[in-house]
């Protein structure tokens, strides 16, 4: 008999029964109720940082940061704005600088760095702020555009759905000038809006569907709006170097494939004879999002901004050197990764942790219920291998199975680095749209696939020659088929096929099997015909 008694089986079955039930619940709430507890604690809480903007001061790049926290004590997300200085390959902090978390936009000159808000304005001087001054009324409020003359600032918003110019000086503001609207902006908000000063007048550049339009403004003199020519991208910067006024944006277009994923294209058009120049191409090795210009009169320009590469996140500064050509230093700081994020793996433990309390409970209980041993075919007396040996040898073939992992993550962060690999020449020509995702995910099918095929050969070939893995030799266990020989390659192919079914809730159903039947078995077992028993 399986069981001593029938009164044992009854009393094993429900309190076993009792505890599998309890143990499902908790690896369906635990997890769930111990990641909010700890993303929002007021002690750990959820972190995350990343740029705003940058502006150049005295030949220094300064750094905008967000950090944004999530906690109860913090009654939802906390922003926190921080002015950091690039110098040395790091960011340091400019003590002693609060910015609000309301600021709108942030521009240097040569008397400092101006912090715009929506009713006031602040000037730092690299030491201390110098100016903190309210809006005359109407405030700029939201999205205004800014430049700077180094004499005075100027600052284009909108005010009743119309575009309106005011300037500041220290303490001093001009009366509000109000503009033409741009074509097609029936109700102007200046979202997206660009203002430069470059030799002696001020640019206002908008954008109407595909269309850049710019207005030139010298003094009291306004001229109409000019149409420049169709430009790519809606989020689009404008700047100044050595060679005159641009536009640059960054491109992905529709393409998704290895090469993209962590690259850049740079669309960057020249203002020519009052036109827009044939936009060209500048590739980078990191992928770029939000950025600032960093202008210049001497040389080539700066775009600044956040960029990711193959496991990190941080600040990257292209230098736009030629057709064609950036050079590229990047500040890897991890930047857009949870501060807390070491701590996450932890609760995707918990249903593990879970499962091999289980095995334990288990592996405590049936001795006291239930026979332990089984006599085969062949006549020879075999025990059962206990719960928490089966699972401990299945975490033992685990580990040397992620062995192979290592080797293919080094070679995707290979295939994701460098785009002129034959696997993305084979993906980009039709990854277009739908048939983008679609590549992507057929690549991951079938390394998915690879790998599930290789795990299944493994306990397959040595199963089925030898009665053992590595995992069960370690802990002396062996899979015999019930004629007392090991099972054979194709039963138990079928056996390590089927655990599919058995790991079901991460193996409940596997060890709900192996103690309520007859036999120690699991689906597999009873599938192929075997039993798991001390090797002898």
């Amino acid at each position: 008999m399986p069981f001593f008694s029938e009164e044992h089986k009854r009393q094993f079955t429900w309190k076993f029964g009792v505890i599998i039930a309890i143990a499902f619940v908790m690896q369906m709430v635990l997890p769930m109720a111990a990641m909010p507890l700890f993303m929002f604690s007021g002690t750990g809480g959820m972190e995350t940082e990343g740029f705003d903007r940058a502006v150049s001061f005295k030949n220094r790049v300064y750094v905008l940061t967000r950090k944004v926290k999530f906690g109860f004590k913090n009654k939802g997300p906390q922003n926190t704005l921080a002015l950091e200085e690039w110098a040395d390959k790091k960011l340091a902090t400019v003590p002693g600088l609060e910015i609000k978390e309301n600021l709108e936009t942030l521009i240097a000159d040569e008397r400092g760095i101006w912090m715009i808000y929506p009713d006031h304005y602040e000037l730092f001087d690299g030491v201390k702020k110098i100016v903190d001054q309210k809006f005359k009324p109407p405030s700029p409020g939201q999205n205004p555009a800014v430049a700077s003359d180094n004499d005075k600032l100027y600052i284009i918003y909108a005010f009743k759905e119309k575009p309106w110019l005011t300037w500041i000086k220290d303490k001093e503001q001009g009366a509000p000038v109000k503009l033409p609207a741009p074509p097609g902006s029936h109700d102007y908000c200046a979202c997206g809006d660009q203002l430069m000063f470059w030799r002696g007048k001020l640019y206002h550049f908008s954008r109407y569907k595909k269309d850049i339009h710019l207005q030139a403004i010298d003094g009291k003199k306004v001229s109409d709006w000019v149409k420049l020519g169709e430009f790519p991208i809606s989020d689009f910067k404008a700047g100044y170097d050595d060679k005159g006024l641009f536009l640059a944006g960054v491109y992905r277009g529709n393409t998704v494939g290895p090469a993209q994923m962590f690259k850049t294209t740079i669309k960057f058009a020249r203002v020519e004879n009052g036109k827009l120049s044939e936009p060209q191409e500048f590739k980078a090795n990191n992928s770029l999002f939000d950025f600032s210009v960093i202008n210049s009169t001497t040389g080539p320009a700066k775009i600044v901004g956040q960029s990711i590469g193959f496991g990190w996140m941080g600040i990257t500064s292209m230098e736009l050197s030629g057709k064609g050509a950036v050079k590229s230093t990047a500040l890897k700081k991890n930047m857009g990764l949870f501060r807390s994020f070491w701590i996450m793996p932890l609760f995707y433990c918990i249903p593990i942790l879970i499962i091999f309390i289980l095995s334990v409970i288990a592996t405590l209980m049936m001795p006291k219920y239930r026979t332990l041993e089984i006599t085969l075919q062949d006549g020879v007396k075999y025990e059962f291998a206990s719960v928490i040996s089966r699972a401990l040898s299945q975490a033992v073939d685990g580990l040397i199975l992620a062995v192979p992992l290592i080797p293919v993550g080094f070679y995707v962060k290979y295939l994701l680095e460098n785009p002129d690999n034959v696997v993305s020449k084979l993906i980009e020509p039709a990854a277009q749209g739908p048939a983008a995702f679609l590549a992507m995910m057929g690549l991951v099918m079938i390394g998915g696939f690879c790998y599930l095929a290789l795990c299944i050969l493994y306990f397959s070939i040595l199963e089925g020659g030898y009665g053992w893995t590595i995992g069960k030799l370690v802990f002396k266990i062996r899979v015999l088929g019930e004629e007392g020989t090991p099972p054979g390659f194709m039963r138990a192919l079928l056996r390590n096929f089927l655990r599919i079914v058995d790991g079901f809730f991460n193996f409940i159903v596997g060890i709900a099997l192996i103690a309520f039947t007859d036999n120690w078995q699991r689906v597999g077992d009873l599938a192929a015909r075997t039993v798991v028993v001390r090797k002898k």
